[in-house]
């Protein structure tokens, strides 16, 4: 998967970002791209961008000295319970991805059946993968480990820091108010608490 952002910023400031998806990726690539673009809507506008200060990668593809030659690296984390109801109201309540919306009559059946749905549909294969599988399990290859709810107060700072572009907006979060919210038994929670035992191990110190 690429989940890692390679840039450099017109003050010569380097950052490597690693963002997963349903950790606010769309969010993160607005925020990183402002001081080249300014605001834009869709991630397709990063196509804009000049290659030279902007790559895009994933961690395991990148030798430790190549990741260290950036001097701040950023992981952006989400609570793996809240995310995984994310894709389920995203990527099937809303989007209807891979049409499966119609074989998933809930998120109950969506959790228990998650293995067999993955082979269906690799859009949420890929928006269900374990945090770990995109940013490793070695924290300490960051130097700043950041939790979505955080955005706007950690990471929004960090990037205009490092590139010096002041006042880029904060952000504020897109709902859909035509779902319907989604109620986490405790059994549910403890199922998810063991599919996802290796991020809440790796990031127990930041969720």
């Amino acid at each position: 998967m690429n989940d890692t952002y390679c840039i450099t910023y017109k003050n010569d400031n380097k950052i490597l970002v690693s963002v997963a998806n349903k950790c606010g990726s769309s969010t993160c690539i607005t925020i990183m791209g402002y001081p080249f673009l300014g605001e834009f809507r869709y991630r397709k506008d990063t196509k804009q961008l000049p290659r030279n200060n902007w790559h895009v990668t994933s961690i395991s593809k990148m030798q430790t000295e190549v990741i260290k030659s950036y001097p701040v690296r950023v992981a952006i984390i989400r609570d793996p319970i809240e995310r995984f109801v994310s894709c389920y109201k995203d990527r099937v309540c809303q989007r209807n991805k891979d049409n499966m919306r119609s074989t998933i009559p809930n998120f109950s059946y969506f959790l228990k059946n998650i293995d067999d749905i993955k082979e269906k549909s690799r859009d949420i294969k890929n928006h269900t993968k374990p945090l770990a599988s995109s940013y490793g399990i070695n924290t300490d290859l960051y130097t700043h480990v950041i939790n979505t709810k955080n955005i706007n107060t950690e990471f929004i700072p960090l990037i205009e820091k490092i590139s010096e572009c002041a006042d880029i907006p904060v952000v504020y979060w897109k709902n859909s108010f035509a779902i319907k919210d989604v109620q986490v038994t405790e059994e549910e929670k403890t199922m998810l608490k063991k599919m996802y035992a290796v991020d809440y191990t790796t990031f127990k110190n930041f969720l």
